[in-house]
């Protein structure tokens, strides 16, 4: 696949930002963020508008380019650069925006493997470690069939994956014409977690999952059905079936279908690559999972808040539930042990977020840390543990994100160097789950000879783009 960069550009918001929002202040959860990229890419097929490719092409562009400067004066810090850890300055500089052609059709890469770096040619900065001060550049794609991509990279720093599914569909409704249906971000989120006065700028500079290493990454597609009998297979059993609270409230355990596709590929994991698993007495194997901070605050925040407003849980898991459950004992045990950790991100933990730095830089540090090292519990000490990271977006509606020439093929990610990361995505059709695995390519490979992980994957299956 040959891509070809025809067009360099910097597109400013439509109006000038006010003089009193020139500059907003990183909330702690801004200054604690890595500063790398997150490569978001959304493929659309071939409009079929009756025109030539050339004409189609420019008119799509330019209609994108309009309706991203309209979106800019919303998204107003977007077209900004960060400051010294310490704030946005929204100076309305501009977003890079790059055009390209792809000597290549859409049937060569949607739902095909991402598992080398070719994809990430199509974003602007195909490297993602290191977005420095900038916060958002697009690059626009054209292949030889008339499908197109949107590749989109957004700075960390300043955005997590629900800002960004925000920011885009507020884009394609703009460009849609749409503007009734608007759903306008909030900004400010350091008034409810307030940032430290001397950031340290190194802070998590190799944060959770972070490597150096060579990564592969590759998107299995699991269905409904498929995740339906992994709920019933990693559901507690009758004597834990119930949790009463401290309010008197029952909760039924029964896993939801991140909870049962995250313990079903932990444990796929764990069993392709046991010969390397630290196998030292009383060991616990952490699991980190993604969680929206929004929902947890009291009273809780709206979506439409826009920044880092979500954290990670980390859940030891313990040898015994390990064992039992890969033999079947109790499966059960698994989901409850990655729940309970779910669960410590709650409002006591969130008011020490809201101390900033002063109150939660350690807790915060040793939380996430732990996860790189193998926890502070289980006596790990120095044997290497391996750790999964989970994240899930497979609720955000990624295939709504419509321009005005249809819904998108496919959404996924670019190959980002995040050892042991598991991303869900939603499918087109809505009813499976996609998972974007990175990992090295050894225990990838190994991953994809395991029998019973492979047997619960699905081919996805995808119209002949090329015709449409």
């Amino acid at each position: 696949m040959k891509v070809v960069v025809t067009s360099r550009q910097t597109i400013k918001p439509s109006s000038p930002t006010p003089q009193h929002l020139c500059q907003l202040k990183l909330s702690f959860l801004d200054q604690i963020q890595q500063p790398h990229f997150v490569p978001f890419i959304y493929f659309y097929a071939s409009s079929n508008s009756g025109l030539n490719k050339a004409t189609n092409d420019r008119r799509r562009s330019e209609k994108l380019k309009k309706s991203l400067s309209e979106t800019l004066s919303w998204f107003y810090p977007l077209a900004g650069r960060v400051k010294d850890n310490l704030f946005f300055d929204c100076n309305d500089q501009g977003v890079p925006f790059f055009e390209a052609q792809v000597q290549s059709s859409l049937d060569h890469v949607v739902g095909q493997s991402n598992s080398d770096s070719q994809l990430n040619y199509l974003f602007p900065y195909p490297d993602f470690d290191d977005a420095g001060d900038l916060l958002l550049a697009v690059q626009l794609n054209f292949f030889d069939c008339g499908g197109m991509a949107i590749g989109l990279c957004t700075s960390h720093k300043i955005a997590d994956a629900l800002s960004i599914v925000m920011f885009m569909k507020f884009w394609a409704t703009v460009s849609r014409g749409d503007h009734s249906n608007l759903v306008y971000p909030q900004f400010g989120s350091a008034n409810i977690f307030p940032p430290t006065l001397n950031p340290n700028t190194n802070h998590h500079k190799h944060g959770v999952g972070t490597t150096k290493n060579k990564i592969s990454a590759k998107s299995f597609v699991f269905s409904d059905s498929a995740i339906c009998t992994l709920k019933a297979k990693y559901s507690p059993t009758t004597t834990t079936a119930t949790t009463v609270t401290a309010n008197n409230k029952t909760i039924h355990n029964n896993p939801t279908r991140v909870e049962a596709l995250s313990t079903f590929i932990w444990c796929r994991y764990k069993a392709a690559t046991r010969g390397e698993m630290a196998c030292g007495e009383g060991i616990g194997y952490p699991v980190i999972q993604g969680v929206n901070l929004r929902t947890r605050l009291n009273p809780p925040l709206p979506n439409s808040y826009y920044g880092n407003l979500s954290r990670f849980a980390i859940a030891i898991l313990a040898p015994p539930a390990l064992e039992k459950g890969a033999i079947g004992e109790d499966r059960g045990s698994l989901v409850t042990q990655m729940r309970d950790g779910i669960r410590k991100v709650n409002i006591d933990y969130v008011r020490k977020l809201q101390e900033g730095g002063g109150g939660m830089g350690g807790l915060n540090s040793k939380n996430e840390e732990g996860g790189n090292k193998g926890g502070e519990k289980g006596g790990g000490g120095g044997d290497a543990v391996f750790t999964l990271v989970f994240s899930s977006i497979a609720r955000f509606p990624l295939y709504k994100t419509d321009f005005g020439w249809g819904r998108p093929v496919w959404v996924t990610f670019g190959v980002v160097n995040l050892d042991n990361v598991v991303v869900f995505f939603p499918t087109k059709s809505g009813d499976g789950i996609e998972a974007l695995i990175c990992m090295n390519k050894g225990d990838l490979a190994k991953l994809e000879t395991d029998k019973e992980f492979l047997s619960f994957v699905s081919n996805p299956k995808f119209p002949l783009l090329s015709s449409l």
